[in-house]
């Protein structure tokens, strides 16, 4: 598997197949990038090499849809205070356990980490490299 930083082909495919693509960047440099399910922190080198191939777009304040690029406020969500909200939300959160289950999926064994008292279980491959299911 290939990485780029902390991002796979993976991602970028997941993030090209949205039917939206948000993208903010923070006083710091910090690249936002969301689809509405995914929220990807980046910096330029990661950005050029997963989202600025299939967008054709440098980092900046924009929405991308069915109808092209937007710069305007209407189509914008507050990513960089997305992102602290749902860590700080989630600081206190129990870690999740490794199942001694593997599963063979059709694309890589897979194992599964939860946390029974949030509900919440993610699979995963075995090498931990790519998440395959979450779930609540």
């Amino acid at each position: 598997m290939k990485f780029t930083g902390r991002y796979t082909a993976a991602t970028a495919k997941a993030l090209k197949g949205s039917p939206r693509l948000v993208c903010q960047v923070a006083e710091d440099g910090t690249i936002y990038v969301c689809n509405g399910f995914l929220l990807c922190t980046m910096n330029p080198p990661e950005y050029a090499a997963t989202v600025q191939g299939f967008t054709c777009c440098e980092p900046g304040n924009w929405t991308l849809d069915k109808d092209g690029k937007h710069e305007d406020d209407a189509h914008k969500l507050d990513l960089v205070r997305l992102y602290a909200d749902t860590l700080k939300t989630n600081a206190d959160a129990q870690p999740l356990q490794r199942s001694p289950l593997t599963v063979q999926t059709p694309k890589a064994a897979a194992v599964c980490y939860y946390n029974a008292a949030a509900d919440f279980v993610n699979e995963v491959s075995a090498k931990g490299k790519e998440c395959l299911v979450a779930d609540w």
